[in-house]
């Protein structure tokens, strides 16, 4: 850069120059007090009483001074208790722009709101329903903060469930075979392995078999099915493992076993024991795990790097853990709940993470890879109707079975949940 110099030259003093310029520093100094804000508002994302008022403006706009019925769903990754004070502040202010909020009473008009988001803003909706009028819908859009934990990249892929079955009773597990000649399902729950036909298009019941056992369930109660060669399973309980084949068995076999569970993909091979009067392992696990002890973890999932295999694993103390056979380091993976799992595709890495969240009363899956030390999100949530109670990946890996309490109706449900790359 050419540097120029010359000498300095100095002009008489303008009149009022002196107030011009203490003016002038003073709406710097506001605009810089000003920018400081802003940034700090845009960084913690904590103040939400912008987006709340020009929503409620809009909302007025639309309404003006009806009896309106408002409900709100939270479709976003926003916790139980920013929802809780967004819901707040967006009642007080459509209350503060002359609207009747009105519960439990008819309504000519009702609104509902949804709060969703992209990769880099929050997206508000509002869906405007008035008797005599066409449907309506406003909406108001601004920037996440630095906090949320969004990818540094757009998407490489994207999470697809598909809906195998639903019952009242808990599901444990539930191993699916839908491409094979006679497609089958076995559904495992604390009583019964149910066998099910896929006959018109429908899963038809075709016959139960009891699961024995002498010593009462743990209350948090895990169990797991693994589907062998020449039509037989396996099934794992607390305490229990029961085996017999599919289309031949009137009865299983049930005996008492501190046998290790298999765990991840059967490829890699780990196995690992369970408490069976609690609901986690243990931290022994088989030869073919990262090492022959862990710390106690829920759940662990295996993600093959280019000369090794890391495992990654959710303890019990609510960490998650990178074990790469030699070390065992903490990650910085605050937002993970206690269920992870790995699932092989075509995108990206090859394998991804699938972690659910943490603290949220619907719960989601999100995919992730480790191009480094830390895991980085490469998918927007999968969103469930309720929390998330098993997850557990199938044999070949190319999927994950996720079972969920639907928060509204109460009933177990049972996915599968794939990946698929972004184009």
């Amino acid at each position: 850069m050419p540097v120029f110099a010359a000498q300095a030259v100095y002009n008489s003093p303008i009149p009022k120059m002196y107030r011009l310029r203490l003016a002038s520093w003073r709406a710097l100094g506001f605009l810089i007090i000003f920018s400081t804000l802003f940034a700090a508002y845009a960084a913690a994302a904590d103040d939400w009483s912008a987006p709340e008022a020009e929503l409620a403006r809009k909302i007025a706009g639309l309404t003006g001074q009806s009896q309106v019925a408002l409900t709100i769903a939270n479709r976003s990754s926003l916790n139980d208790s920013e929802r809780d004070q967004i819901g707040r502040g967006l009642r007080a202010a459509i209350a503060g722009a002359g609207v009747k909020l009105v519960d439990g009473e008819p309504a000519g008009v009702t609104v509902q709101v949804s709060l969703s988001e992209n990769l880099r803003s929050y997206i508000w909706t509002a869906e405007v329903k008035q008797v005599g009028k066409e449907d309506s819908i406003v909406m108001v859009s601004f920037a996440r903060s630095s906090r949320d934990p969004v990818p540094v990249q757009p998407p490489k892929v994207y999470l697809r469930k598909t809906l195998l079955w639903s019952q009242a009773e808990q599901i444990l597990d539930v191993a699916a075979r839908e491409d094979a000649p006679a497609p089958s399902m076995l559904v495992l729950d604390a009583n019964a392995i149910t066998a099910y036909q896929l006959k018109e298009g429908r899963w038809r019941p075709d016959h139960a078999l009891p699961v024995t056992h002498t010593r009462a369930w743990p209350r948090d109660l895990r169990g797991r099915i693994v589907r062998q060669g020449g039509g037989s399973f396996d099934a794992y309980l607390p305490g229990v493992v029961c085996h017999a084949t599919e289309n031949t068995a009137t009865i299983m076999d049930c005996h008492a076993s501190d046998d290790p569970w298999p765990i991840g993909p059967e490829q890699f091979g780990l196995r690992a024991m369970i408490d069976p009067t609690r609901d986690f392992f243990t931290g022994l696990v088989a030869p073919a795990g990262p090492q022959a002890s862990v710390r106690p973890f829920y759940s662990a999932a295996p993600l093959p790097q280019n000369k090794n295999t890391l495992w990654l694993l959710a303890a019990t103390d609510g960490t998650i853990h990178k074990l790469d056979g030699n070390t065992d380091q903490s990650l910085n993976a605050t937002d993970f709940g206690s269920d992870v799992a790995a699932v092989r595709s075509e995108c990206g890495t090859e394998w991804q993470l699938l972690a659910t969240r943490r603290g949220r009363t619907n719960d989601a899956l999100s995919a992730y890879e480790m191009p480094d030390r830390e895991p980085v999100r490469v998918s927007l949530p999968l969103e469930f109707a309720g929390t998330i109670t098993a997850l557990w990946t199938e044999p070949k890996g190319n999927g994950v079975i996720a079972v969920v309490k639907n928060a509204a109706s109460g009933q177990y449900e049972a996915y599968r949940v794939t990946i698929a790359c972004q184009l």
